[in-house]
């Protein structure tokens, strides 16, 4: 039986796919869930319980709230910053209303993660066994929902929390924009594998040439031997005349 695996039996284009969703799938797996939007407005004093805040990070699974630092002395050239050391905080203990735009945002981030990471493992096994265009054509519109879901996401910027006739301003922020560039590479991706599939490249092997060798010379050898014979048998005839 043969040994199905070597090495990138599809070629070097086959990896392409496999990079750009790896790629997108880390970026969607970069987020700590408290970094999708930057908010202010009346939800801040909700989260803080202080109307001195002025902004807040926000996500789909917690908030992290910025502190004051200032140099001792210099009070009044302080700054509000964010210490991402910090844990989440839960949205547990403030009275925000998780509506269906948040469910369905946290549930299409989920299905986005599990495509993008399936189609993924799927593209990578091009690099030492044959992927067959069937597998190559499902790993394209997983990668193409994984794109779509990605930015079904997005619907979480209409939930109460960046109500805008409320007063509050939500702004992209590191998890927002790092699923931008996941959507846009998932779609390239997607792109290429639904335009080229990666022909499989014939097996090499290997010709032992020493069989042709050893062949030749028991031919050659055993030609010598019966030339040699009727020269003797000649010679020896006339040598008894």
């Amino acid at each position: 039986m043969k040994n199905p695996f070597r090495l990138l039996p599809q070629g070097p284009l086959a990896l392409i796919p496999a990079v750009l969703c790896t790629m997108a799938w880390i970026s969607t797996l970069v987020q700590d869930g408290c970094d999708f939007a930057e908010v202010s407005g009346p939800s801040v004093e909700i989260l803080t319980g202080s109307d001195v805040v002025p902004f807040a990070e926000v996500g789909r699974a917690g908030y992290r709230v910025p502190g004051y630092y200032y140099e001792p002395g210099n009070e009044g050239d302080g700054k509000w910053a964010i210490v991402y050391t910090d844990i989440c905080s839960s949205y547990g203990t403030v009275a925000i209303d998780e509506d269906w735009q948040w469910k369905f945002s946290r549930v299409a981030h989920f299905i986005t993660q599990t495509l993008g990471g399936s189609a993924s493992l799927f593209l990578w096994c091009s690099a030492f066994t044959v992927v067959s265009r069937g597998l190559w054509r499902f790993t394209a519109y997983e990668m193409l929902g994984s794109s779509i879901f990605t930015l079904a996401g997005f619907a979480w910027f209409n939930t109460g929390m960046c109500d805008q006739s409320a007063g509050n301003i939500c702004a992209l922020h590191f998890g927002s924009k790092a699923d931008m560039v996941a959507a846009s590479l998932w779609l390239v991706a997607s792109v290429m594998a639904f335009l080229k599939y990666p022909l499989p490249r014939p097996m090499p092997f290997v010709v032992d040439h020493r069989e042709d060798v050893e062949t030749h010379g028991m031919i050659t050898s055993g030609s010598g031997s019966r030339m040699t014979s009727g020269r003797t048998s000649a010679t020896g005839s006339e040598r008894w005349t």
